[in-house]
């Protein structure tokens, strides 16, 4: 993503202990100069048949989202889990950063 100050190395389902559903996992990096405060992102995942997979969202299969307010300073990398009670998800086919709050008070927002 052009001009995005994070990046997503990593998106996975992971596998929650003693269930059947299934987390999402994201591994980021700040590419900013700036020391990010909280970051909100979205993802869009898929099932083993294609299909837009069960993301713990009922208004929309497929699409799904998460925040962090875990400070991150510049080119340092970030982890999170977030649990979505996915029953079929097998893959995420994106997953982005719409949203970015600094310490200096300033905000970047994906423009659509």
């Amino acid at each position: 993503m052009k001009n995005s100050p994070v990046v997503v190395l990593k998106s996975s389902f992971v596998k929650q202990d003693y269930s059947n559903y299934k987390n999402i996992e994201l591994k980021y990096k700040n590419v900013s100069d700036k020391t990010i405060t909280a970051i909100r992102f979205e993802w869009y995942g898929e099932n083993a048949f294609g299909e837009p997979a069960d993301m713990g969202n009922s208004f929309s299969k497929g699409a799904g989202g998460g925040f962090t307010d875990e400070t991150l300073k510049p080119n340092k990398i970030g982890y999170g889990q977030w649990s979505i009670l996915s029953n079929d998800g097998k893959k995420i086919k994106m997953a982005r950063a719409y949203e970015v709050a600094f310490s200096d008070g300033s905000i970047w927002k994906l423009n659509n």
